[in-house]
């Protein structure tokens, strides 16, 4: 029995769609395995790594990466809007670095924000992270520093 055109074109585009659906699964896993390759290198990476989210106008956030050389004496400033991150490295050595802010920030390891933190200063300990919050009732931002 032949099959009708009907039929023939359904099948056609079927294999289309199937043909069309495996190729956009093989690029979304290759774009996966290569960001992955590009965050384990930048975690390798020796120095001061920063994490944040921030949020644009319609309200969603997007995740954000950096590492900066650590050299006592350095200031940087990171973040898309306030509250950004201004910081200095005050002092270096093997286990840790001491950096100093203009602004306040909460360390705490506390599931809620002190709105009364007066704490400028703050000690990055190698491997460990520190997280700072922004003391505000709004959305805020959060910063986790590691030193590697």
């Amino acid at each position: 029995m032949k099959k009708s055109d009907a039929q023939e074109k359904t099948n056609s585009n079927t294999k289309i769609i199937a043909i069309v659906t495996a190729t956009a699964l093989l690029v979304a896993g290759a774009i996966v395995a290569i960001l992955l390759i590009v965050n384990q290198q930048i975690n390798n990476v020796p120095g001061l790594h920063i994490e944040y989210n921030s949020w644009n106008e319609g309200g969603s956030s997007a995740y954000h990466q950096a590492v900066f050389e650590v050299k006592e004496g350095q200031k940087y400033s990171i973040g898309e809007a306030s509250p950004r991150l201004d910081f200095q490295i005050t002092e270096v050595n093997e286990r840790n670095i001491k950096i100093t802010t203009p602004e306040s920030w909460d360390d705490s390891n506390k599931n809620t924000i002190n709105l009364k933190t007066d704490k400028k200063d703050f000690i990055i300990t190698k491997n460990n992270k520190l997280v700072l919050k922004s003391p505000t009732m709004d959305a805020g931002t959060t910063y986790i520093l590691e030193l590697k």
